[in-house]
This record gives C-alpha cells, sequence and structure tokens, in this order.
C-alpha cells in the first residue's frame, strides 16, 4: 500500500517503477484516479510526463488519441472515472476511464480539488513530506465500495534518488518494512501465479474448479495483510550496471570527484 522507492539516477524509476505501477493501477482499478505528485508543474509537463509516456507507448503498446489523451477531454463514448472531470488541461485519460491527475506541491491545493483513489510521487526527495501528508493523502478518498478492499485503494509509492533533497524521513518510515513478512506474501503470490499459469493447461471443469478456489483462498487472504503493508526499496549505487555500462560508473566517480 505504501512504498518508498530511492533508487539512484539511471536505474530506471521511470520504466521499472513509475510505468509498471500505473499499468497495474489502471488494471485493477479501472475509473479510478491517480493523482501524480512532484514538486512543480514544470518538472511533471517537462520530464516525469514524457518518461511515463515512452512507457504507456513504447512497453504498454497503447496509441495517442485512441488508447489515452492528453490535457484535453475524452471522447464521449470512452469510460469515466467515478469522479467527474471538469477541467482536462492538467488530465491524462485512458479508455477504461482512467485518469492520471497531475498535481504540484508548489501550486497549493492543486491535489485537493482530486477525489483520487491512489499517488504515485516522484523527485520526493523536493516535496516536503507535509505537504504530502495534509495536502495529498487527504485528497485520496472516493471510490471506497468499489475499491476499498484492494491494498492499491488509497495506496502511494513515492520515488527518488538520495542525493541534495530530503530522504531521511522515507528511510524512517521504511522501518516500518517487515521483510519476513514480505517474504511469506511474495512466495504466496508467486504461487498464485503457478496457479494461474495452470488454468491455461487443465480442461477437467473439476480441476479448473479446484483451481480457481485455490487462487481465491490465496488471495483473500493476500488482500487484507497487503492494504497494511510498507515497504522501502534502497536501490544501491551499482545494481544497475548491466544497463548503465562500467565506463558510465567510472565517468561519475572522476567527475564527481573533480566537484567535491
Amino acid at each position: 500500500n505504501v512504498a518508498y522507492c530511492l533508487w539512484p539516477r539511471g536505474s530506471g524509476k521511470t520504466s521499472g517503477g513509475i510505468g509498471p505501477r500505473l499499468q497495474h493501477l489502471s488494471s485493477v482499478m479501472p475509473r479510478s484516479k491517480c493523482i501524480l505528485y512532484t514538486d512543480t508543474f514544470e518538472r511533471n509537463y517537462d520530464v516525469v510526463v514524457p518518461g511515463i509516456m515512452d512507457f504507456v507507448i513504447n512497453e504498454m503498446g497503447l496509441r495517442e488519441d485512441e488508447d489515452f489523451i492528453k490535457y484535453k477531454a475524452a471522447p464521449a463514448h470512452w469510460h469515466k472515472p467515478l469522479t467527474p472531470i471538469d477541467k482536462y488541461d492538467k488530465i491524462i485519460s485512458f479508455r477504461n476511464g482512467f485518469a492520471l491527475c497531475l498535481a504540484s506541491a508548489k501550486v497549493t491545493g492543486s491535489a485537493n480539488g482530486h477525489n483520487a483513489q491512489s499517488a504515485i510521487v516522484d523527485e520526493t526527495k523536493f516535496v516536503p513530506q507535509a505537504k504530502i501528508t495534509n495536502e495529498l493523502l487527504r485528497a485520496l478518498r472516493g471510490g471506497r465500495r468499489q475499491f476499498g478492499h484492494l491494498p492499491e485503494y488509497r495506496s502511494h509509492w513515492c520515488f527518488t534518488d538520495k542525493w541534495q533533497g530530503e530522504v531521511k524521513w522515507m528511510q524512517e518510515r521504511g522501518k516500518e518494512t517487515k521483510p519476513e513478512l514480505i517474504k511469506a506474501v511474495l512466495t504466496l503470490a508467486i504461487k498464485v501465479e503457478e496457479l494461474k499459469a495452470k488454468l491455461r493447461t487443465i480442461t477437467r471443469p473439476e480441476d479448473i474448479a479446484a483451481t480457481k478456489k485455490q487462487i481465491l483462498d490465496i488471495e483473500t487472504k493476500l488482500l487484507p495483510i497487503r492494504r497494511e503493508m510498507v515497504y522501502l526499496s534502497e536501490a544501491k549505487p551499482f545494481e544497475n550496471m548491466e544497463v548503465l555500462g562500467e565506463k558510465w560508473y567510472r565517468d561519475q566517480r572522476r567527475d564527481c570527484a573533480s566537484v567535491l
């Protein structure tokens, strides 16, 4: 339900974190709203959204104006969010009614007007904790009847690197992470995926019914646990060596040392 992803620059916060999270939220909570929150609207428009659009188009395979639309009203025949939207200049709408709502910590109250069901914060190190607590989280409301049983409901995931800004409060909150519980949840989640794969191979009605019951029993146990879980992910600097290459790290060590 709550995740703090403290990942170094170049570690794939958008392609490996924000993008997949949005894909998941739009799948499990269609017609919901997700607030995309950062320090300024300029950062959202110029940096965050372009990265997300790259994921949406090239990884999810969606097409602009056919599967999603930016900053203008969605076609009348598309599904609409549960809570109506009047102004679309800061909204990215999807065909299934999922809406990504841009908001900024610098503009007081920009998140308050939304009755949203989830939030993603990028460059969290530049966003005061008080803004997240007093403004953003209070905007996560509505849709309880449709989504209240899900751990994604009223969830917020924060992404940032650890340089320059303030991250200590996230590290402190991350102490609520319970590694053994997470290990148990992951084990059960993998079991669910194995059972879903099994469903695609079996044909006897009684076997299908039994497998579906197994999946339902496990997921029923997981939901209330995941709703209360907090997770801190602190990636180490060299974990992205395969993507960035050794030279990138050598250059960073040289250039950063010269500044210091």
